[in-house]
């Protein structure tokens, strides 16, 4: 236990100072003797400690004064000693990790993104919360934002451009809103609109010219046109009459009865088929000319199209008599009037071809919608529209 010589009284010289009663002014003993004499100047400094200090005699100094408080010194230590393994052992247990922060990162929550297109799926369940600069990308699979209403198609997430497909591309609730996804098909009078993901169709005009069209296709410029066994038409808006009406380009100067199709492609060049034979036409004079007759074993069931990688195909039926066999899809080499069958499809009398957001669809006599793989000629029933009694032909949408 330490000594408080505060609390120890140290006032016993005095200029006179009786040792005893009979014995005067004699030279007598302190009544304790601690070792050091203190000095009157020591006396003084004494007097000038405060309450929490103590006076050193030997140093005369004032000095901090701590109360023993009953527990094991540590031992007298410098600064510049080292603690050895005894003193550690009397050191406080660690009261758990050191809290460090980090100045240059923030806590974030990192959302899940299994298809890397850059906004995530909000869910506890795969939520993350990391350390992140603010400029800092969290790991792989995961992303800062959330709102991705489908993380298995990197195609998909808010913000995304719409595009003509049955997916809601930008995540708003919405198919295909604000963008156009239709073409134009026709029966022998009348001219519709057909969505192929939302299946629906809805009319455009009546068609009344003077001979019944045949086919229809699409220029890449817009343009709708139309062939009859005699004429080339164009539908085109008349500012006098405010109406969209049929115009008759020009004669084909040859006759092209029994012609059932019309394919435009990316450069504006025209094709028409009928039975086996292939034509040119000008979509400027309405002209036709015919290259030649198709190599094989084909014959047009109702149409031809040219799809956006400028491949020309027709539908072929069966020509025997009587036969119920499905038409078979047919690539046709423009150039040298080659032909080869891509496959045989699932149904007859495919009288129109769309070639349209990189897919190939096709329309029946039956008034049925169908999706044509093509690869392998196999078709797929979309829909039949029961209150359309039938369809003669169809046009690829302008951007194939």
């Amino acid at each position: 236990m330490s000594f408080n010589t505060r609390n120890t009284v140290l006032s016993w010289a005095r200029p006179a100072m009786l040792c005893g009663a009979l014995v005067a002014l004699s030279a007598c003993s302190d009544p304790v003797d601690d070792g050091a004499d203190m000095s009157a100047d020591d006396m003084g400094l004494r007097e000038r400690c405060s309450v929490n200090e103590v006076f050193n005699a030997e140093t005369g100094e004032c000095e901090p004064d701590f109360p023993d408080m009953g527990g094991s010194d540590l031992g007298d230590m410098t600064a510049d000693e080292d603690m050895t393994e005894e003193d550690m052992s009397m050191m406080p247990e660690d009261m758990g990790p050191d809290l460090t922060i980090d100045p240059n990162c923030m806590d974030t929550v990192v959302y899940r993104d299994a298809d890397l297109d850059g906004r995530g799926v909000d869910d506890e369940d795969t939520n993350q919360t990391l350390c992140l600069a603010f400029t800092q990308d969290p790991p792989e699979g995961f992303a800062r934002t959330a709102g991705d209403c489908n993380d298995n198609d990197s195609s998909v997430k808010p913000g995304q451009m719409e595009v003509c497909d049955e997916k809601d591309n930008d995540c708003d609730g919405n198919v295909n809103q604000g963008i156009v996804c239709e073409f134009f098909v026709h029966s022998r009078e009348e001219l519709y609109r057909i969505d192929p993901f939302q299946l629906t169709i809805s009319f455009e005009g009546i068609i009344d010219t003077p001979d019944p069209l045949l086919d229809i296709d699409t220029h890449p410029d817009g343009r709708l046109f139309g062939i009859s066994a005699n004429s080339l038409f164009v539908y085109e808006y008349n500012t006098n009459s405010d109406l969209w009406e049929w115009t008759e380009v020009g004669s084909l100067n040859e006759s092209l009865q029994g012609a059932n199709g019309l394919a435009i492609d990316r450069f504006g060049e025209a094709f028409a088929t009928a039975r086996n034979e292939i034509y040119s036409i000008d979509l400027e004079t309405g002209r036709a000319s015919s290259p030649g007759v198709l190599m094989g074993d084909v014959y047009s069931s109702g149409d031809c199209v040219i799809n956006k990688g400028n491949s020309l195909f027709m539908t072929s039926k069966d020509t025997a008599s009587g036969s119920d066999r499905a038409d078979e899809l047919v690539s046709i080499n423009a150039g040298n009037n080659t032909t080869s069958v891509v496959g045989r499809t699932n149904h007859q009398r495919i009288y129109g071809l769309t070639a349209a957001w990189g897919r190939l669809y096709g329309v029946t006599s039956g008034a049925e919608l169908i999706e044509i793989d093509q690869a392998t000629g196999a078709s797929t029933l979309l829909k039949k529209f029961n209150n359309v009694s039938t369809f003669y032909g169809a046009a690829s949408s302008p951007s194939r």
